[in-house]
């Protein structure tokens, strides 16, 4: 979960800093995991944004769907894909943000 999390940080970073956007106004909205092997606790794994497809949201906001993936080494640990939009609201409770 904490390589998820971190995952999210930088995608949600990286879009606040090249839209100009504050970061307390960038939301996530949707979140693909796919974890395909084990995070092993000897090597900090390395995120890196591998995909970055900007889009529209609804409503006119500035949107994009970005993919970090986390690596120990060679070997990938998880790929995550994270739908980021920009908004005027403070996301409800139990909503991924």
């Amino acid at each position: 979960m904490m390589i998820a999390e971190g995952a999210r940080q930088l995608a949600v970073l990286s879009f606040a800093e090249a839209t100009g956007t504050p970061v307390n106004r960038v939301h996530t909205h949707d979140a693909a995991l796919d974890f395909t092997s084990f995070a092993e606790l000897d090597t900090p794994p390395a995120l890196r944004i591998v995909s970055w497809a900007a889009d529209e949201a609804a409503g006119g906001e500035a949107g994009a769907e970005i993919t970090v993936v986390a690596r120990q080494g060679a070997r990938t640990t998880s790929t995550c894909t994270f739908r980021v939009s920009t908004g005027t609201e403070t996301p409800s409770e139990g909503r991924l943000s």
